[in-house]
């Protein structure tokens, strides 16, 4: 029984940090104005994305060129890739 309860707790606290990261997604066609938070709701630019980030979220990049210059600074917790097997190209 303790050994199921310490199971439960472990597997709950995953459940709970898992909730709490969200998917970002940028793509050529979006709208900075959007939540990012679908492919529907895209931004625009990967800056924004970036900007928008917390621990544990993941950034998905569209196909595409964009055309801008990206900063991220003193993040070592963010996870940004390509979405599916899509090419974006960033030429800032």
């Amino acid at each position: 029984m303790y050994y199921f309860k310490t199971l439960l707790k472990i597997v709950l606290i995953g459940f709970a940090l898992s909730a709490q990261a969200t998917d970002y997604y940028v793509a050529t066609n979006g709208n900075d104005s959007a939540n990012g938070k679908s492919l529907g709701n895209a931004f625009a630019t990967i800056q924004k994305g970036v900007d928008s980030m917390s621990a544990a979220d993941t950034l998905y990049i569209r196909g595409g060129r964009y055309h801008e210059e990206v900063v991220i600074s003193n993040r070592t917790d963010l996870t940004i890739e390509a979405h599916n097997s899509e090419q974006p190209v960033i030429d800032g």
